[in-house]
């Protein structure tokens, strides 16, 4: 019974990810919704998983779940690229690079 559970949750497919991917294009990151309005992501790395489909949200204490039930809306991407120095420490500089 508990293992039918199991492969049951490891079904998890995600329908019209929105993906984004590191600026040297090394890591590709899909977010979406699976059936039931479950949001969930999975992550990439030179086009191998390394992290399967996998299930987000919050089960909470005397409330309603978190887990289900949503809805994509909008989504928009920004990339930022600065180069700060930092007061001490071994580098004399620091790249904040990201998607």
């Amino acid at each position: 019974m508990a293992l039918a559970a199991f492969v049951a949750s490891c079904g998890i497919k995600i329908d019209n990810p929105e993906k984004l991917t590191s600026p040297d294009g090394k890591l590709e990151l899909r977010v979406g919704l699976a059936q039931g309005g479950v949001p969930a992501y999975e992550l990439f790395r030179d086009g191998k998983a390394v992290v399967k489909p996998s299930r987000l949200g919050f089960k909470l204490i005397d409330k309603d779940n978190l887990d289900k039930g949503f809805s994509l809306v909008d989504a928009t991407r920004d990339s930022f690229d600065e180069t700060w120095e930092p007061v001490w420490g071994e580098e004399s500089s620091i790249l904040n690079h990201y998607n």
